[in-house]
């Protein structure tokens, strides 16, 4: 029989994670040190038999766990980790079987390269762990584990364990948002994504009496933003409305309703109803695979459901019941040339997309994509400048992995440097945000117990430590919209905020990528 009764969760970053974000001036402004509680350590955690004591470690909220007195006290380590963390998950596992730990890996990243992660890990973890996680656990203790864990069933989510934040409670006011679980899969196939080959095309839905349990419980730790978790919350319509009415219901009983965010897709732009449910259940951001303009690419990586409707025409009507589309733009496919840069600037200029998530095109392991790229040599490794020459590109600095057909390697970087700077100007931003108020023509209809201007208020007070450029911008875009649609002056505070941040990125993403063209060069 092996003892079991502390075990020790790790959510790895990398330093380039920390470095954007914990020690970075504007979450001190905000209070806050990480995005996203670890929603996944937080399920591992609720499927673990009470009678073991369970410590969540998160890097982003408390940096390395290297030097942790915990790594001496536990008996058993578990490390999660996205493709992007997988260089710094290894370092977590040499640190802790140097001090005679086991350790065991799940996630994204291990899911889709398991053999990438053999050698460094005691037992891996692939796909879900509703069931394999339990099964592991009495097999531990009985001496008898695997070394990989793998269920061919999906899990009913009817079954999910309630998260368990207790080691966390402390921290849980310090997060931007918190994590809740709605459903699982995504009935699109889009060849650089990994969804729907690992959780499935048909989804799979939490009751709702749970994901609403589950909010209460943020709420009541002081959490004020909710990230509903699906890689299509309007996968199931049905289900989707449904869960909003619930979530309005709640926000009423509240004196300051909580802020809610999704991933979600383009068709929801020809469902007035859900639109309008979106708005009114105090929805801050859409984040939806917009992509890019370029038709060819949308059907090269089959973007069927983007191709319906002129997008600039689309994201407008969203946008229009006054909550603002987080558009994810790709550059690099192979349709793509060296005009896709200008293209995709006017494109989101004409959308009025305030803060679109700016991505070259990236192979991820388990994807069709890489499987596609890999066959014909075009992807590749990566050394990066601050690695000591190791071949590793599964790093968040690194960009892109692929060679483009369209234009070269360098050609990309430079022309997706110059899109990055050029989105996120002081001036272009602010005639986004600008035309995006502009166009809102429904107030959403969000219960408050008073009118709320403290995003707003606390800003002008903040603006001192920002730029004289961003300072004026700022002041110029909340004076506008306080004017002409004052029920929008939250929102647009908000969207403020988060461009401070994003702007303060741009510098080092520059010398990121200027790194890498130099040394690809060499």
């Amino acid at each position: 029989m092996n003892r079991l009764r502390s075990i020790l969760l790790v959510c790895a970053a990398n330093d380039h994670e920390i470095s954007a974000w914990t020690y970075d001036e504007l979450p001190k402004l905000l209070n806050r040190k990480a995005f996203i509680t670890p929603l996944p350590l937080a399920t591992i955690a609720g499927l673990t038999p009470d009678d073991i004591d369970v410590h969540i470690w998160d890097e982003h909220m408390h940096g390395p766990v290297d030097d942790s007195p915990l790594l001496e006290t536990c008996d058993l380590v578990g490390v999660t980790a996205f493709s992007a963390h997988l260089r710094r998950a290894r370092a977590i596992a040499r640190v802790a079987r140097a001090k005679g730990r086991m350790v065991v890996i799940g996630g994204p990243g291990v899911t889709a390269a398991p053999d990438k992660c053999k050698s460094d890990f005691d037992v891996l973890f692939l796909g879900e762990a509703e069931a394999t996680w339990p099964r592991f656990i009495e097999e531990y203790r009985s001496g008898t584990h695997a070394k990989l864990y793998q269920d061919a069933v999906l899990p009913d989510l009817a079954n999910a364990p309630k998260p368990r934040w207790e080691s966390l409670a402390q921290d849980i006011p310090f997060y931007v948002t918190g994590g809740v679980q709605v459903s699982r899969g995504c009935p699109f196939n889009c060849e650089f994504c990994g969804v729907w080959q690992t959780f499935g095309r048909k989804m799979r839905t939490k009751p709702i009496d749970l994901v609403i349990d589950e909010v209460r419980t943020l709420q009541q730790l002081g959490l004020r933003s909710i990230l509903f978790c699906s890689d299509n919350f309007v996968g199931t319509p049905k289900y989707a409305k449904e869960l909003l009415r619930r979530v309005i219901d709640e926000n009423q009983k509240l004196d300051q309703p909580l802020l809610y965010s999704a991933e979600l897709d383009i068709t929801i732009a020809r469902d007035p109803e859900m639109l309008a449910l979106l708005a009114d259940a105090n929805f801050s951001g859409l984040l939806i695979g917009i992509e890019t303009p370029n038709v060819a690419s949308l059907k090269e990586t089959r973007k069927r459901q983007n191709l319906r409707e002129d997008l600039v025409l689309t994201v407008r009507r969203i946008q229009s019941y006054g909550v603002p589309v987080d558009g994810s733009i790709i550059v690099g496919f192979d349709h793509d040339t060296p005009t896709i840069f200008q293209e995709q600037f006017e494109f989101l200029q004409a959308a009025q997309i305030p803060l679109p998530k700016m991505h070259m095109l990236k192979a991820i392991a388990g994807t069709e994509l890489y499987d596609r790229l890999h066959a014909v040599g075009r992807v590749i490794d990566v050394a990066m400048p601050h690695s000591g020459g190791s071949q590793e590109y599964l790093d968040a600095a690194v960009h892109t992995n692929i060679l483009p057909v369209g234009m070269t390697r360098e050609e990309l970087m430079n022309g997706y440097l110059w899109l990055v700077e050029k989105i996120f100007a002081w001036e272009n931003f602010e005639e986004r945000v600008n035309g995006f108020v502009d166009g809102v023509s429904r107030q959403p209809q969000v219960s408050w117990s008073a009118p709320s201007k403290g995003t707003a208020n606390y800003l002008r007070t903040c603006t001192d430590s920002f730029s004289a450029e961003a300072s004026a911008a700022i002041h110029r875009i909340l004076d506008r919209t306080e004017a002409e649609k004052p029920y929008m002056l939250e929102t647009v505070a908000r969207l403020c905020f988060r461009h401070v941040f994003e702007a303060r990125r741009v510098p080092i993403m520059r010398r990121e990528i200027q790194d890498q063209v130099v040394l690809e060069l060499v």
